[in-house]
């Protein structure tokens, strides 16, 4: 009879474990198969709108620590208050509250690089890694730009693992704390993003109709989400929120921006520095290893001096047998009725090939939960100065809301 009871105790245990698993997202198995079910049962997962708020410390007075510059432009030293050029690697822990010895709950871990020649801006690559709690194990990945004097700053959130699988939403940040002398800093961050929650006792066999209010991945993963024209004026973490809980009402239109972009390095500063480079570049007939950072403005038209924009980021080249680069850049728009919003690409471009195409992976203010396609074409080019202009075309879908 004890015998019976706990058997049923042990079967009731795993079947609760079972379901905060199916609940919460977290695969014990990561393996291919298993992702691979995971999705197979993704039509019948419910967005669930959630929301974290903790504390990154970047304190690097300590040894080690907790970000350190890895890679520099010659002229880096030269722009002390732009720092442009300069990129760093981060190991950052992230806690509950203020005091570094409050609950650990987990690491920012990834690449920042000063990417304006104007004013203290990155372009951000981190993975957010949780190690405690619920979602232990689990990440959200952020690529977006890093405003460092604004009060607020918000960046997308455009994936993760785990519990976080196929998440995407917006971080805002703000500094709590920062000692000019030493460089230490405290961000106060906020997370709102959606996550996926796969319900238990489902049949992989019904697949129920696809409705975009319903998130479902075809609509969202493309998407793009747009408040009103131009950068929305509340940017605070409440605010970012608030936008979030109206997306399911959202309705989606196409968009589309065209621009050329311009990458001079005849002129004094130029738009592109060669921060770090392999020891077998020079030799290489693809550039192989060589990191640049570029700030080249955006016109309207090829033979324009009104600079409506910037593309900030970077480009390693990436292969032995072409002129391809991995692209990471933000475009921000300083003018018109996006001013203040910024689109986030990564992808490849075979700077050789007529036509290049590059994902919009998230993007901020009026590009909030941005997704498209970009694509490029050499409009100009100078053999000898090195000198290029690019022609762009941003199509994507944005979403109006019922407040507009």
């Amino acid at each position: 009879m004890e015998m019976a009871i706990i058997i049923r105790s042990v079967a009731v245990y795993l079947a609760i474990l079972v379901i905060i698993a199916l609940g919460h997202g977290l695969p014990d198995d990561q393996s291919p198969g298993a992702v691979l079910n995971w999705f197979k049962q993704f039509p019948q997962a419910k967005p669930k709108l959630t929301k974290f708020h903790f504390y990154l410390h970047n304190i690097v007075s300590k040894s080690p620590p907790a970000s350190t510059p890895v890679a520099r432009a010659a002229i880096t030293a030269s722009m002390p208050e732009t720092s442009f050029g300069l990129v760093n690697v981060i190991d950052a822990p992230l806690t509950e509250k203020p005091d570094s010895k409050s609950k650990l709950v987990g690491y920012c871990q990834g690449l920042f690089a000063f990417s304006s020649q104007e004013e203290r801006s990155t372009i951000m690559t981190l993975n957010f890694v949780f190690t405690g709690g619920e979602y232990n194990g689990s990440t959200l990945s952020v690529l977006g730009r890093n405003h460092v004097t604004a009060k607020y700053r918000e960046f997308p959130i455009i994936g993760g693992s785990g519990d976080f699988r196929l998440a995407h939403g917006i971080g805002t940040a703000s500094t709590y704390f920062l000692n000019k002398t030493t460089g230490d800093d405290i961000l106060e961050m906020s997370f709102v993003f959606y996550r996926y929650i796969i319900p238990s006792g489902h049949s992989e066999g019904s697949i129920p109709t696809r409705d975009y209010r319903g998130f479902y991945p075809h609509l969202i993963l493309v998407a793009m989400i747009q408040l009103g024209h131009g950068l929305p004026d509340d940017q605070s973490p409440e605010a970012v929120e608030k936008w979030l809980k109206q997306f399911p009402q959202a309705k989606r239109k196409l968009t589309k921006i065209h621009f050329f972009l311009h990458n001079n390095l005849t002129k004094d500063p130029p738009t592109t520095v060669t921060v770090a480079q392999a020891n077998s570049t020079a030799t290489s007939p693809t550039r192989f290893g060589l990191v640049s950072i570029i700030d080249g403005p955006l016109t309207e038209q090829p033979d324009s001096e009104q600079t409506i924009g910037y593309s900030q980021g970077s480009f390693s080249f990436t292969s032995l047998e072409e002129r391809s680069s991995l692209l990471v850049s933000n475009l921000v728009f300083v003018a018109g009725k996006y001013n203040g919003s910024t689109l986030s690409l990564l992808g490849r471009n075979p700077v050789d090939a007529k036509y290049r195409e590059c994902p919009i992976v998230g993007g901020s203010g009026d590009f909030r939960m941005a997704h498209g396609i970009t694509t490029i074409s050499t409009y100009f080019q100078n053999s000898t100065s090195g000198n290029t202009i690019l022609e762009m075309n941003c199509i994507f879908y944005r979403y109006v809301t019922d407040d507009e």
